[in-house]
């Protein structure tokens, strides 16, 4: 009698432990999140500003502002930012025009303990809820750039001096030039421009060519692949129309259409490129993989 009960408990255990072990493992999400839509500025120009997360100067604090949710998606697949695995460098985003006009302003707690995939995972949950996004991958060839040196060579100027590494990020009040250009203040390295009416200024400082063609992915909506054979980092400015009927945060390749009301304001992106930097994008079939977006909601579930 004894030994049967003996056996009934050791039974008992081993349920037990199977059931928690099979019990399902939350995922990981932010400890308390805001998700707005972005008001309109006084002045029409936009600042956007993407700061936070593991292994960036605020790892606590995840702040967004002006982002579109285009700017999100890549963030949370790797595409840029802290969670950026150049393994998805040139991954697409296919979906309805307005992932990349509607902004939103995004305010969250980030855990104390968090990885970068947990950050990751963090943003996808928050995309999933906050905005139903679904989607799919789907790998295919496409067309690309290829960054190439142009005819008569760059005009580029090679930075001095090194990137100081604290504090990391883009400032977010710049002084200004006598041509309308942001200064970087001593030492800060990166990338960042803004629209007035309908004109693109762009100031690049303590950038690589390989950064520089990243970023080209972003202004032209397709990837861009840095075959300028340049070496080290280069400080420069460019002005350039922003077309308002492709993806991406400002730029066009080809002609801006005739009906486009921001064409007057200065050359296409290609022509700027090459008149100014001495740069040229050359087409490309390249393969690379696609993010389809099969939902999403232009207003997103609030706090």
């Amino acid at each position: 009698m004894a030994n049967r009960a003996k056996k009934v408990a050791l039974t008992a255990v081993v349920v037990i432990g199977i059931a928690h072990a099979a019990a399902p493992q939350q995922p990981p999400t932010f400890d308390v999140a805001s998700v707005k839509r972005a008001p309109p500025t006084e002045d029409g120009r936009i600042s956007v500003n993407l700061a936070g997360g593991p292994g960036t100067h605020s790892p606590g604090q995840l702040t967004y502002t002006n982002v579109t949710l285009a700017d999100v998606i890549k963030v949370a697949y790797g595409m840029m930012g802290p969670t950026y695995d150049p393994a998805h460098r040139d991954d697409r985003i296919s979906g309805p025009g307005w992932l990349t006009t509607e902004r939103y302003n995004i305010l969250a707690k980030i855990p104390a303990d968090a990885t970068k995939s947990d950050f990751q995972l963090m943003l996808q949950n928050l995309l999933a809820e906050r905005f139903k996004l679904t989607m799919h991958r789907e790998t295919k060839d496409s067309s690309g750039y290829a960054l190439v040196i142009a005819r008569n060579g760059p005009k580029l100027k090679q930075s001095t001096g090194e990137a100081d590494p604290q504090p990391a990020g883009v400032p977010t009040n710049f002084a200004v030039d006598q041509d309308g250009f942001r200064i970087f203040p001593p030492g800060r390295a990166g990338i960042t421009s803004y629209v007035v009416a309908g004109l693109t200024r762009l100031t690049a400082s303590k950038v690589s060519m390989e950064e520089w063609a990243f970023t080209l992915k972003d202004l032209t909506g397709l990837p861009v692949t840095d075959q300028t054979g340049l070496h080290g980092k280069y400080d420069f400015h460019l002005e350039f129309a922003r077309d308002l009927t492709i993806p991406g945060r400002g730029g066009r390749v080809m002609q801006p259409p005739a009906d486009n009301s921001d064409a007057e304001a200065g050359p296409a992106l290609a022509d700027a490129i090459q008149a100014q930097l001495g740069l040229m994008l050359e087409p490309r079939k390249m393969a690379g993989s696609t993010l389809v977006i099969d939902h999403a909601e232009k207003e997103p579930v609030e706090n």
